[in-house]
């Protein structure tokens, strides 16, 4: 789809993920990064891929469909990382 300066727009429907997508992201996971919200290590995920790259592609796939993504999803642990000079400054952090 396109406007009239025919720039493409993209909508959700327009998304394609396929199980082979998710096994492929699965396998490349960095082993050296935390666990998310739920705990699960990216080394765990990663000996586990082709047990649940299928049931995560279907979750997915819901989720393009209803356009919606489950309140799970939208959390995250973000941890502010100290940079140089004094703590208490915000633009000393990287997130």
């Amino acid at each position: 789809m396109y406007t009239d300066n025919t720039v493409p727009l993209f909508g959700i429907n327009d998304i394609q993920i396929t199980e082979d997508m998710v096994k492929k992201k699965l396998s490349i996971l960095r082993q050296d990064k935390a666990g998310g919200p739920d705990n699960l290590l990216p080394r765990l995920l990663t000996q586990i891929q082709n047990e649940i790259s299928r049931p995560l592609w279907i979750l997915l796939q819901k989720s393009l469909q209803e356009g919606a993504v489950q309140d799970d999803w939208k959390r995250a642990n973000v941890t502010p990382i100290f940079k140089k000079s004094s703590r208490g400054l915000p633009e000393n952090t990287d997130l």
